[in-house]
C-alpha cells in the first residue's frame, strides 16, 4: 500500500515520494494510478463534471443572448442615425478616414474597372464632403488619363451643386479645368 502525506503519494513500486497530481512515478516511470491519492483525485473530478456542465449551458444562453441583443441594436442604430453608416458600392462606409485613403488608392489607378467606377460613383453621394472632395480628386486624376470621358465629366458636374461650397468650388475648378482644353 502507498503511504501518503499531505502534497504527495508514495509510489507502490518504488515508494519514491511524488508531487501531487503526478500519474507516473519520478524514478521508476510506472502509472502511479493505482494508488489511493489518484483514485481519490479522481473522484473529486467526477464532483465538478456535474457542476461543468449546466454551467457550460448558463454560459451558452447568456452568450447567444448577447448577441442577439446585440444585432438588433446595431440595426436598430443603423436605421436611427441616417448620418452614421453609409454605404460605398455596396460596401458599409464605417470608418470615413479609410474610406478617404481607400478612394486616394484608387485615385492613382491607371486603368480603372467598372467596380472602381461603381465605388467612386455612389461614394460622390455619401453625405460626408470629405469623401465627396477625395472623389473629385479621384475624378480629376482620372480625367487625365481620359479626358473624354462622359461619365467622369457628369459625375463631377452631378457636384456643382452640392451644399459644401468647397466641395462646389472643387468641381467647378475640374469642370473649367477640362473645358479649357
Amino acid at each position: 500500500m502507498t503511504k501518503e502525506t499531505k502534497g504527495q503519494a508514495d509510489c507502490p513500486y518504488c515508494g519514491y515520494p511524488n508531487p501531487e497530481g503526478s500519474r507516473v512515478c519520478g524514478v521508476c516511470l510506472k502509472r502511479i494510478s493505482g494508488s489511493r491519492f489518484h483514485e481519490t483525485k479522481i473522484e473529486g473530478l467526477k464532483g465538478e463534471r456535474k457542476i461543468l456542465w449546466p454551467a457550460g449551458v448558463i454560459i451558452l444562453s447568456l452568450l447567444t443572448g448577447y448577441f442577439i441583443y446585440y444585432k438588433h441594436t446595431l440595426s436598430d442604430r443603423m436605421q436611427d442615425d441616417p448620418g452614421g453608416l453609409e454605404s460605398m458600392g455596396g460596401y458599409d462606409v464605417i470608418d470615413e478616414e479609410l474610406a478617404v485613403n481607400s478612394l486616394e488608392k484608387m485615385g492613382g489607378l491607371k486603368f480603372q474597372g467598372k467596380e472602381e467606377e461603381e465605388i467612386l460613383f455612389s461614394a460622390l453621394k455619401n453625405k460626408n464632403p470629405e469623401i465627396r472632395k477625395t472623389c473629385l480628386k479621384v475624378l480629376s486624376s482620372w480625367l487625365r488619363f481620359e479626358p473624354d470621358n462622359r461619365d467622369y465629366l457628369n459625375a463631377a458636374n452631378s457636384l456643382l451643386s452640392d451644399p459644401d461650397p468647397q466641395v462646389r468650388a472643387q468641381a467647378q475648378e475640374i469642370t473649367a479645368e477640362h473645358f479649357k482644353k
